[in-house]
């Protein structure tokens, strides 16, 4: 996370704040696998168990999308949706219950999912358990796999903090403008189809989080 990309982030948050009218709150999304929780975990122990893909020791940093060959798009969101059913006590936050307050006392401020109808009840549980019974979440059909960018781009977010490619690529549509994207990632896919006019790399959520406190205080100094 250069000094640069940092810089680019801030200002794209300041711009979300210049346009609100007074007393209008910034309406945030923030995606929930592997982003606001560690999916990853889960998922790679259940690929291994059921594919025998290795995630050894040499393979350390490997992520889901290295997949066993055959494996389809739909075969990976089922095996997401076992992960929440079967797993979900074990998946741990990344965006703290501090931040998540937080961001909720000054802004409207939604986790999001493109998961199926059959994790619903325990991403509710998951995110009742770790940021209170009041915290919002809005589940987004997941089909077709590759239009969660535009669907969550539909939801009207002046921010979304997420790290999926899809959401990335869809910063070119003409739904995106005057939105901001903050990636959290550093898929290759992602950052070569993100639109550098509205999208900027952080480091991960608590960082995006810890951006917007910041220029948020600015703001109110103005």
């Amino acid at each position: 996370m250069g000094k640069v990309e940092e810089e680019h982030a801030f200002s794209l948050i300041l711009k979300q704040l210049d346009k609100l009218k007074k007393g209008e709150r910034l309406k945030i999304g923030i995606d929930i696998d592997n982003t606001a929780a560690d999916t990853d975990q889960g998922l790679r122990k259940l690929l291994e168990e059921r594919h025998g893909f290795d995630f050894g020791p040499s393979k350390k940093n490997a992520t889901y999308y290295q997949r066993p060959a055959g494996m389809t798009d739909k075969h990976l969101t089922s095996a997401f949706d076992d992960v929440w059913n079967e797993k979900w006590k074990s998946i741990s936050p990344i965006l703290s219950r501090e931040a998540f307050l937080m961001l909720s006392e000054r802004t409207d401020l939604s986790l999001v999912s493109a998961r199926s109808e059959k994790s619903a009840k325990p991403l509710y549980s998951w995110v009742s358990h770790n940021y209170g019974k009041k915290a919002k979440l809005t589940i987004l059909n997941p089909k077709p796999f590759n239009m969660q960018g535009i669907m969550k781009l539909k939801e009207g977010y002046d921010i979304l903090i997420d790290d999926s490619p899809d959401v990335s690529g869809a910063m070119n549509h003409d739904l995106a403008k005057g939105k901001a994207l903050l990636l959290v990632d550093r898929w290759d896919e992602a950052l070569e189809n993100r639109n550098p006019a509205n999208t900027a790399v952080v480091a991960n959520v608590e960082h995006a989080a810890d951006l917007i406190f910041e220029a948020h205080e600015i703001h109110n100094e103005l």
